[in-house]
């Protein structure tokens, strides 16, 4: 029941974000009416260097966002959507960075605690799943900052 919560939240915010998106980028118009998709691997038509439509998917998930940079090179963009767009990742990648620096911290902490005060077996293996959710949250910290790179 919550995961279709969130799904018809996020298709709301989709939904919105084309809205706003067709004001400031008419051209766009276009690709949200014919499905076309930039994000998978073999959906460039080699011809024209346009994406082709992707039309067996009618998951939030799968809605292409058509971003500035995504597009610059297919149509005209503003040059002030392309500059908040960067900004945006960089505030993205430096939070993030701010992340994986607190969760490098934490697991240096659980180590030396470990390693100093731990010596019964089931309390070490307590601990290891306690650093091992760390370095999970580090793993998933360190795709995030790639994604926004």
């Amino acid at each position: 029941m919550k995961i279709l919560i969130h799904r018809n939240a996020l298709q709301c915010h989709i939904d919105s974000w084309i809205d706003i998106q067709v004001l400031y980028m008419p051209s766009i118009t276009h690709f949200h009416a014919t499905g076309l998709s930039l994000s998978d691997k073999g959906t460039i038509d080699e011809t024209t260097s346009c994406p082709k439509a992707k039309l067996n998917s009618i998951e939030a998930k799968d809605i292409p966002l058509f971003l500035p940079s995504s597009i610059c090179n297919l149509t005209t963009c503003n040059a002030k959507l392309l500059e908040v767009e960067w900004s945006l990742c960089l505030v993205q990648a430096n939070d993030v960075l701010k992340e994986c620096h607190s969760h490098i911290h934490l697991r240096h902490q659980l180590l030396c605690f470990k390693a100093q005060q731990i010596r019964r077996q089931s309390l070490n293996t307590c601990a290891q799943k306690t650093i091992q959710a760390v370095e999970d949250r580090l793993i998933l910290s360190h795709e995030k900052y790639c994604c926004a790179q």
